[in-house]
């Protein structure tokens, strides 16, 4: 009887890359395709004796040291590879771009389509390739610990990369971030999915450092997974995320795959925000996560700002309750910085009603609170004025506690 450690389904580039690599590292594996051939879309279909391409149009991973490349040279494959000059031709109105397969001589083409911009575009790509240098290649490196891998392969928080700038642009800060995960998640594709399997050992849970690592680097691989899926409009990453939510027996695999499922808006996900809340309906810790993992979801259309208006009107939450209030209005003002920032100040006005009613019965709590807005000078317009705006409503109120009181103060007093 033929047993298999991993089931990989699909064998486009993804699905033979994981394949392979989690072979290479021992598991016994079984490549799973509905077609007759491999390749995905790399792949060719015959129809009444004529071939044809079956749609990829841009291959990488085949230049020397690269990961096909080093495949084909391990495994002594007979593969031949040419490249197209131009490996693309791009047309619009009043536009029209060969992508040469030099990545030099693409640069000097579009320095030549606008040579008031050739100094930036040139230090751009230039940052660009130091960081793709420094980056492609951890995943692949089996000599780096897991948890360096889950570190490195995160952007800094936001709140932190807008202490950087000046003024901040909290969206276009965050715009970027989403861009950076969006591309690792698509780039990386073949190394996020060995990476959720090959670190995916049944073991019970231990709480020491390196299965903390590894779990890291796992839980981050499965949010990268659906991100792409999600991006892709592929079912199959939720569907994954919903099998390890079941399949959890900690908290943490738990958290992590909820988050996946939450983030990605998947159909899956008001169900299991449902179990993971009834599990243990009287562990305080798992209620304060259950609000913070909706609290820190990613923005989309104004949908997390909607959902914590509801939860603050949940029954499990109330502000005379100091951990859950940190849980729910804590994180969003302070870890999702792309829903409080809002350009209709909607957020500030929010931070406002929650600082004024907690300094009813915690000043100290409100304080803290308050001190979320310290750095509202360095913002850009337009939310500059509305958080300016919100800070003078709280310095106004007649009623207000001196903690309280001496934080909007001394804001107000550099802007």
């Amino acid at each position: 009887m033929h047993t298999t450690d991993v089931a990989v389904i699909g064998a486009g580039f993804g699905g033979l890359g994981a394949a392979l690599t989690l072979a290479e590292a021992g598991a016994r594996v079984t490549l799973c395709e509905s077609l007759r051939y491999p390749g995905g879309c790399a792949s060719t279909f015959t129809r009444q004796g004529r071939r044809y391409e079956s749609g990829a149009t841009l291959f990488s991973g085949f230049d020397p040291g690269q990961l096909f490349a080093r495949w084909i040279d391990r495994h002594a494959m007979d593969v031949q590879t040419e490249v197209l000059d131009p490996v693309i031709s791009l047309r619009a109105p009043g536009f029209s771009l060969d992508v040469p397969p030099s990545r030099d001589a693409l640069i000097a083409r579009l320095c030549a389509l606008d040579p008031a911009r050739a100094e930036a575009l040139t230090a751009f790509f230039e940052t660009q390739r130091r960081v793709a240098d420094a980056l492609w290649s951890v995943l692949d490196d089996p000599a780096l610990d897991p948890s360096f891998k889950a570190l490195a392969l995160q952007p800094p928080a936001e709140a932190f990369l807008a202490e950087m700038v000046t003024p901040v642009d909290p969206q276009r800060i965050h715009a970027a971030c989403e861009s950076w995960r969006a591309q690792v998640a698509a780039r990386l594709h073949a190394g996020w999915t060995a990476a959720l399997h090959a670190h995916d050992a049944a073991e019970p849970y231990r709480p020491d450092v390196a299965q903390r690592g590894r779990r890291a680097l796992t839980n981050l691989a499965l949010a990268m997974l659906v991100r792409h899926a999600a991006a892709v409009g592929d079912p199959r990453g939720a569907e994954l995320a919903a099998q390890r939510f079941d399949r959890a027996t900690n908290l943490t695999d738990g958290l992590a795959a909820l988050e996946s499922l939450v983030n990605a808006r998947a159909p899956q996900a008001d169900a299991a925000l449902a179990r993971f809340l009834e599990a243990q309906p009287g562990e305080a810790l798992v209620v304060d996560k259950w609000f913070e993992v909706q609290a820190r979801a990613h923005e989309r259309d104004g949908e997390v700002f909607a959902r914590v208006r509801q939860l603050l009107q949940h029954p499990r939450f109330s502000l005379t309750n100091p951990n859950r209030v940190r849980a729910l209005l804590g994180a969003f003002v302070r870890l999702n910085p792309a829903a409080f920032h809002r350009a209709d100040g909607a957020g500030y006005a929010l931070w406002a009603d929650s600082v004024i009613a907690l300094d009813a019965t915690n000043p100290q709590l409100a304080s803290r609170m308050a001190r979320a807005m310290d750095r509202w000078s360095s913002l850009a317009e337009p939310y500059r004025a509305a958080a300016r705006a919100a800070i003078h409503r709280v310095a106004e109120t007649a009623s207000l506690s001196g903690d309280v009181r001496e934080v909007v103060t001394r804001a107000l007093a550099v802007g």
